[in-house]
């Protein structure tokens, strides 16, 4: 049973407030949570038990963002070890069917056919270059390849798999954001997880060409404090841009590939990545919020997106607890 909590008007207020300069920005060297320049804010805080913020007294966080899981548009095809869905791989998905699909998805989920806020594909089970992609897809497109060509084996097999496999992948993802484009002109389409830092943005460049906005995710795997003789911007300076600089300037090598100023919006969390060492899932602290707000401000980011999934009531609690004790005291300057 899904449960939704707004967190009260106060809270949203003092938000509010930060956002608009009716409050002090300013906490260690003039460096507050909440930059003067930030840009806008997407709440994206979504899950059975989701926290969301009274958008209508905060008017720099907004909520105009409609984000497709893999489950949520069309007929996407993956496979792990339990399971396998619309036949596994790329080089085996019914497009047709797909885009038919997908097309009753999008229209469900965003019937304003004039609706002008973000719009993000969460495809991420498979990566559409044969490199970097999970080798689960790389057996099962070497045993399609092997079915389709038995007289293949060792270099040429592979050769022919990585092949069929990413130019399947491309027309799947080229095809099903043309058809959002369509189908939602207005809205500002685009994958998530893209351009990611282990692929060359190049590569990608005919997915940039496609989207109307870049989406890479930036969370942050570890914490740190200030040493007792840093600075709280020479904190930041050091941590934050070995992550966010890097996929900033993923993005603008993306953008000026397609000739165009495509926007961009990374993903953050308020929570470490899962996977870190003993810090995973935890609330960011506070030098780690100041860093990864202040540095994507400074990277001139169009917006920023912030994402969490909340699936039991506990985390749901934790959030609320975060929200009114760290982050809007540091946003509002207190």
């Amino acid at each position: 049973m899904r449960s939704t909590r707004l967190v009260s008007l106060t809270l949203a207020s003092t938000l509010a407030g930060a956002a608009t300069g009716a409050v002090s920005h300013n906490g260690p060297d003039g460096m507050g949570v909440w930059p003067a320049d930030m840009p806008d804010v997407y709440w994206a805080i979504t899950g059975d038990f989701a926290v969301t913020l009274d958008t209508e007294t905060c008017s720099s966080v907004r909520s105009d963002l409609t984000l497709f899981y893999q489950y949520q548009l069309g007929e996407y095809p993956l496979m792990t070890e339990a399971e396998k869905r619309f036949g596994g791989i790329p080089q085996r998905a019914n497009l047709e069917s797909h885009l038919a699909r997908a097309e009753n998805d999008i229209v469900r989920r965003i019937p304003d056919p004039d609706y002008d806020g973000l719009a993000v594909i969460d495809y991420e089970s498979w990566h559409p270059l044969w490199e970097h992609t999970h080798l689960i897809y790389k057996q099962a497109s070497r045993a399609h390849a092997l079915r389709q060509a038995p007289y293949l084996s060792g270099a040429e097999l592979e050769e022919y798999a990585s092949r069929q496999y990413e130019q399947s992948a491309r027309v799947f993802m080229v095809e099903t954001i043309r058809l959002a484009k369509s189908l939602r002109p207005r809205a500002t389409w685009g994958y998530f997880g893209f351009p990611r830092l282990r692929a060359d943005p190049e590569q990608m460049q005919w997915l940039f060409d496609e989207a109307d906005a870049v989406f890479p995710v930036a969370y942050a795997d570890w914490a740190s404090d200030p040493e007792p003789d840093e600075t709280m911007r020479e904190a930041v300076l050091k941590r934050y841009p070995r992550m966010i600089t890097r996929f900033m300037e993923h993005a603008s090598i993306a953008s000026r590939g397609t000739g165009r100023d495509i926007p961009i919006y990374p993903f953050l969390s308020l929570r470490y990545r899962p996977h870190a060492p003993v810090i995973g899932g935890r609330f960011v602290n506070y030098y780690d919020l100041v860093a990864m707000l202040n540095r994507t401000s400074e990277l001139r980011a169009n917006g920023i997106v912030l994402w969490d999934s909340i699936d039991t009531p506990e985390l749901a609690d934790a959030y609320d607890t975060y929200l009114r004790s760290m982050l809007a005291p540091a946003m509002s300057g207190e």
